[in-house]
Formats: structure tokens, sequence, C-alpha cells
């Protein structure tokens, strides 16, 4: 595919609009924080969102890996711009970590803060992994977009 074709494709147009909603609503919200809140990270409820929204990516692509579906998982959830991994195994690890995201979510805010900043590390390994191997800048949005999603709960 043509560069200006990765640029333009219909995935990475959703991908853009789900960023400008979501820093839109980010932005909404900001008014109403304190300084002090900012700094220490994001407001609980949309810290439980963005937790929430991950935990179900995580684990429905463990869960269509698993049963040999990730041609859905690429089409779907990476929204085309990441290449999916199949395999069993790689399905289980993805699994797992989904759980442990709904496990962050049900033990309450300070938990779903401390996951967001445990979960920076695999993030950054991601997204370094793709540059040594010289991917596509294209996968690197969507690791990017949770990372900065974990940065913002962690530090906001």
């Amino acid at each position: 595919r043509s560069r200006a074709y990765c640029l333009l494709s219909l995935p990475t147009i959703t991908m853009r609009a789900i960023l400008l909603l979501a820093v839109g609503a980010a932005a909404l919200k900001a008014p109403k924080q304190t300084a002090l809140a900012v700094r220490g990270g994001g407001d609980d409820s949309t810290n439980e969102i963005i937790m929430k929204v991950s935990a179900a990516a995580a684990t429905a692509s463990g869960a269509l890996t698993i049963l040999d579906k990730s041609d859905l998982v690429e089409k779907y959830i990476f929204f085309g711009l990441n290449p999916a991994t199949s395999g069993a195994a790689y399905g289980v690890a993805l699994l797992g970590w989904g759980v442990g995201k709904i496990n962050a979510v049900q033990s309450g805010a300070k938990s779903i803060k401390n996951f967001a900043k445990l979960n920076l590390i695999p993030m950054a390994c991601w997204i370094a992994t793709n540059f040594q191997n010289d991917a596509p800048m294209t996968e690197n949005i969507f690791p990017g977009l949770f990372a900065a999603a974990y940065a913002y709960i962690v530090w906001g």
C-alpha cells in the first residue's frame, strides 16, 4: 500500500475520530479539576472508563485469538493498523492481560492507577520492538494511544 493510502484509510480515519472525541471529552472535563488533581492523574471515573475499554480490547483479542480468529482481531480491534499474532499461547497471554485489567477495575481507583503505571512498561516495549523491527509507523498508533491513556491515568 502507498503511504497516502495508509494515512487516509478508513481504519486510520476511525482511530483519529476516536482520538479527537477522547481529547475533546478530556478537554471539557479539565476546567472542573483542581491543579492538584491534574498533577496527580485523571479523575477516577475517566480512569475507570479507560481501563474498561482497555480490558475489553485485551480480553476480546485474547478470546478471538484462542478461537483462531486473529483475522477478526486485526480487522475490528486493531483497525487494520497492527498485524494480529495467531496462536493459542499468544491468545492466553492476551486473555490474562485483560483479566488483570478487569481485576484492576474491580479493585478500585488506586488499583487502576497502579496497573496503568506498570502497564506503561509493556506498552513501551511494544513500541520499542516496532521501531527495532522497522515496523510501519501505523503499528505504533494503537499501542501509542493506550500508552497515552495509561500516562493520563497516572499523571493526568
